[in-house]
């Protein structure tokens, strides 16, 4: 009754503009409202439904995290199956064989000049060496058989450094591998993160957007209110006359 008094007597300019400013609400807000979404790059393709959020990178990327993968894994295997103390007896024993000829010669060669000189009375390098007092050293064939020992020596200490920076290079090949399958997997989120950025900057410009259409429909509504205050004023004072006379 009261919205029929008001719309009679022209008091009714605000509800109306009240009633347009949230119709045009509802069409601004639909454009707002988080959607689905497919989007396509170089990289690959990303997707967002109520039920799904993926994304797909192109095939080259797939191989080449299997690739990593798989690198990785025999790395690790082998540094598993293989301790840097094996590996330094390992490689200490291939270079003492190729210095095993040489020692045998420079041991023949010593002889030969020992027996040439008549000085081969004293024993050798190899059968006495540190028994000082017990029959006498040759001095010569005790210095070869100690230059030779700190050449062993010298080649133990090299062959454990050696084995240690080969483990340390494996372990980093096996790290980089490893690093780059991740990085496919980082790939696929920058994905979806970018599907996701692209569809919040368009709800943001969506409302932007309907703040700009409604600001107008707001200016209309403040109107329409102070138009109904006015015209409520003047029939009042009109009522108010009549009743009083």
């Amino acid at each position: 009754m009261g919205k029929l008094v008001g719309s009679l007597l022209g008091m009714d300019s605000g509800n109306k503009a009240g009633a347009e400013a949230a119709q045009a609400g509802e069409r601004f807000a639909k454009d707002v409202y988080f959607r689905p979404y497919t989007m396509t790059t170089g990289t690959g393709s990303t997707r967002y439904t109520p039920d799904t959020y993926e994304a797909r990178l192109n095939q080259p990327f797939y191989d080449a995290q299997a690739g990593s993968l798989a690198t990785s894994s025999n790395v690790f295997n082998q540094l598993q199956n293989q301790s840097i103390a094996d590996r330094s007896s390992q490689i200490f024993k291939e270079q003492a064989a190729l210095l095993d000829p040489e020692f045998k010669r420079q041991a023949t060669e010593l002889q030969g000049t020992l027996f040439g000189s008549g000085r081969l009375g004293l024993r050798l390098a190899g059968e006495g060496v540190g028994a000082e007092g017990a029959g006498g050293i040759q001095p010569d064939a005790f210095g070869l058989a100690q230059a030779q020992q700190q050449t062993l020596g010298a080649l133990a200490a090299g062959s454990r450094q050696q084995a240690s920076d080969e483990y340390t290079a494996l372990a980093d090949v096996g790290l980089k591998a490893l690093a780059g399958s991740l990085g496919v997997s980082e790939l696929e989120l920058q994905l979806m993160r970018s599907g996701l950025d692209a569809e919040s900057a368009r709800a943001m410009a969506a409302a932007s957007a309907g703040q700009v259409g409604t600001s107008g429909y707001q200016a209309k509504v403040q109107a329409g209110m102070a138009s109904d205050q006015a015209m409520g004023s003047l029939w009042g004072g009109v009522f108010g006359g009549l009743l009083g006379k």
